[in-house]
């Protein structure tokens, strides 16, 4: 994402390493050469989360923020979403379609 000069830290937002995560997580670094810090629970993704009720198949990826939408504390988060069933993918088109949410950065 890039340099927080109020945070004097580096922040990247992504999404979890873990294949067919549902979360959203944010890392930073004192210097661009990192090391960077652990992930850190940013936003659970509902439509991949199991506890939200999701469909199995659906998974999310392309975590991405967009700072040049921000609002105070607050980032523009977008994702997209797919389905291993492609008869879902036709039958709800709401699944493979971007998403956006604004999400607070801590």
């Amino acid at each position: 994402m890039g340099y927080e000069r109020e945070r004097k830290r580096w922040i990247a937002v992504g999404q979890n390493a873990a294949f067919r995560s549902n979360q959203a997580v944010v890392r930073t670094a004192e210097s661009l050469a990192g090391p960077l810090s652990p992930p850190s629970l940013l936003y659970r993704i509902p439509d991949a989360d199991p506890a939200n009720g999701a469909d199995k198949d659906t998974w999310c990826y392309q975590t991405l923020a967009h700072p040049e939408f921000r609002r105070g504390d607050q980032v523009l988060l977008t994702y997209a979403c797919n389905s291993f069933e492609y008869e879902k993918l036709v039958k709800d088109l709401r699944i493979y379609f971007p998403k956006a949410v604004y999400v607070s950065l801590p």
